[in-house]
């Protein structure tokens, strides 16, 4: 897995720079494309990592299994917030 991230890291630091100088100088493309897929590639990560699990309270797993129990007994991204317990003030 961070072979993959690794990998489309380096993809992505290689296409950058054509995406933001070359793009808008082709006559078929507006000059605000760069600025839309950057943004767009942003907000698409943001939106991927709320998929991630949550870890608070759980140890990092070590195999299947552990990433298993994980989904079964993991706590959903929204659990975490405006949750208060009968003592809280």
């Amino acid at each position: 897995m961070i072979g993959v991230c690794s990998t489309m890291a380096r993809v992505g630091g290689i296409l950058s720079p054509w995406a933001a100088v070359y793009l808008p100088d082709q006559a078929a493309f507006s000059k605000q494309i760069p600025l839309y897929i950057f943004g767009f590639s942003s907000v698409l990560g943001g939106l991927m990592a709320l998929l991630l699990p949550e870890t608070v309270g759980f140890p990092l797993p070590n195999s299947f299994q552990d990433v298993e129990h994980m989904k079964k007994e993991g706590k959903s991204i929204c659990s975490c917030v405006g949750h208060r317990k009968d003592g809280d003030a």
